[in-house]
């Protein structure tokens, strides 16, 4: 991505997700990093103790990304999230981005990165983008993710300048997102400032306020939402339309055809013909 003032321009965009339609999934609600981190994608979902953690049956992934596919193949591109709490703890994480690439889907990995080299090569192998959620300067951490050609995630108010000289040192992109509750004009200048600084960085930046493109699922609903556009399939095999549940409640499906009626009200939920 260019790295210019024109990027700012971008920040704002609400409607950058109108088209899209992905499969969010979470592989467990359990995660190796303590307290939690501001930026988790999945805030709203508890991080339980260890002897509570859930695991997504392998299965049922299986059965919701070969739906997804052919539910949505042509209609929109083909995206397969895998995040969690933390997706390398699940055993059968590879098997299942292994999967998702076979159907052609475009899998991206959200992980803080905390897992062993061995499973380095296969993770490369089966995802397309791999984002590494990150707060702290770690040289062992950078290596990992110049190695895997990732790229770093963080909210602006957990870092400061030499965060960002720190990692364009290794080249690597990095992507500042703003935290939901702060100040929209205080990031954009935020944004301003470090493009300026940082010229020949790899930075781009994401606006986290509310979107627009809120289909008719979420008519009744005023609560503010950054994570529209997906059908999400949570650590104990339910999956909802709305990630956050928001007066609404888990659909715990069997087999393909109740995937394929369920992937119709997941399209009708988002959808919004202008």
């Amino acid at each position: 991505m260019s790295n210019s003032l024109e990027e700012v321009s971008k920040i704002l965009d609400k409607q950058i997700h109108a088209n899209e339609l992905k499969l969010r999934i979470l592989m467990t609600d359990g995660c190796t990093k303590f307290p939690r981190c501001s930026f988790c994608l999945n805030d709203f979902q508890p991080k339980p103790e260890i002897e509570k953690m859930k695991f997504l049956n392998s299965a049922t992934a299986k059965t919701a990304i070969k739906q997804y596919s052919d539910s949505f193949r042509g209609k929109y591109p083909l995206q397969v999230y895998f995040s969690g709490g933390e997706p390398t703890m699940h055993l059968k994480l590879i098997d299942l981005m292994s999967f998702a690439k076979s159907l052609d889907c475009r899998v991206t990995l959200n992980t803080n990165g905390d897992f062993s080299e061995s499973l380095e090569a296969d993770l490369i192998l089966f995802s397309d983008e791999i984002h590494f959620g990150t707060y702290e300067i770690n040289k062992n951490h950078a290596e990992k993710v110049k190695r895997m050609e990732g790229t770093i995630q963080t909210v602006y108010k957990d870092i400061d300048e030499s965060f960002i000289k720190f990692y364009s040192s290794y080249n690597i992109p990095i992507k500042v997102f703003q935290d939901f509750y702060d100040n929209s004009n205080d990031y954009v200048n935020f944004a301003k400032e470090l493009i300026e600084k940082f010229p020949k960085s790899k930075l781009s930046f994401r606006y986290t306020g509310v979107q627009e493109n809120r289909g008719p699922g979420c008519d009744d609903c005023n609560k503010k939402c950054c994570t529209l556009k997906a059908a999400w399939i949570f650590p104990d095999g339910g999956s909802s339309p709305c990630p956050q549940l928001h007066n609404r409640k888990l659909f715990y499906l069997k087999d393909s055809t109740e995937w394929s009626k369920y992937f119709d009200e997941v399209e009708q939920f988002h959808r919004k013909d202008n």
